[in-house]
C-alpha cells in the first residue's frame, strides 16, 4: 500500500479572505472556510487526516502571484509564503502532533513589455500544464516525494482532492 494524499485548493476551500475583497490583502487576510453562519470544520478535518497519516498537500493557482527571475521576492509572493506559513502555525497550535503541509502552488507567467521573458521562465505549454485543472502539480508532487524517498508509492485509490470548482453552478469555473 502507498502512501495517502488528502490534496486541497487554498482559496475559497480551505480558507477564504477576513477582508470583504476576493483576494487576501496581506499574509493575515485569511480566515479558515465555512459555510455561511457556521463555524468552520478545516482545522479538525485537517488534523484528523494528519493522523490518519495522510499526507496533506496544497494545490494552488495563484494568479495575483508573480514570479520571475527578475524579481524572485516580489511582494505577492511574500504575502503568499506569510500566508501559508500562518494558516500552517494555525495548525500547528491546533494539533497534538507537528503539522506538515506540502505547498505547490502555479504562479502568474512572467509577462508584459518583454516577448520573451529573461532567465529560467517555463514555456507557455509547461506553465499551462502546471496549472489546475491539469495535473502539473500533482506529478511535481510525485517527483518530490520520490526524490526524499525513491521506494515511495502513492496510492492513487486511498487519495483525494478537494476544490471549489466542482462544476456547480455557484462555482467560478463551472465546466
Amino acid at each position: 500500500m502507498g502512501i495517502k494524499i488528502a490534496a486541497f485548493d487554498l482559496d475559497d476551500t480551505l480558507v477564504r479572505t477576513k477582508s470583504p475583497m476576493k483576494f487576501a490583502r496581506d499574509s493575515n487576510d485569511w480566515k479558515w472556510w465555512s459555510q455561511p453562519d457556521a463555524e468552520s470544520k478545516v482545522p479538525e478535518t485537517l488534523i484528523r487526516l494528519n493522523k490518519e497519516k495522510y499526507i496533506i498537500v496544497i494545490f494552488t493557482n495563484q494568479g495575483a502571484v508573480v514570479a520571475n527571475n527578475d524579481e524572485p521576492k516580489s511582494k505577492s509572493y511574500a504575502k503568499l509564503c506569510g500566508r501559508v506559513e500562518n494558516i500552517i502555525a494555525s495548525l500547528n497550535g491546533e494539533s497534538e502532533e507537528k503539522f506538515e503541509v506540502l505547498v505547490f502552488a502555479s504562479p502568474k507567467r512572467p509577462g508584459g513589455k518583454r516577448k520573451k521573458p529573461t532567465g529560467n521562465v517555463s514555456s507557455e505549454e509547461d506553465h499551462d500544464f502546471s496549472r489546475k485543472p491539469n495535473v502539473g502539480m500533482w506529478e511535481h508532487m510525485v517527483r518530490y516525494l520520490k526524490e526524499q524517498n525513491e521506494r515511495v508509492e502513492v496510492s492513487i485509490q486511498n487519495s483525494f482532492y478537494v476544490g471549489d470548482a466542482a462544476g456547480r453552478g455557484s462555482d467560478h469555473l463551472d465546466s
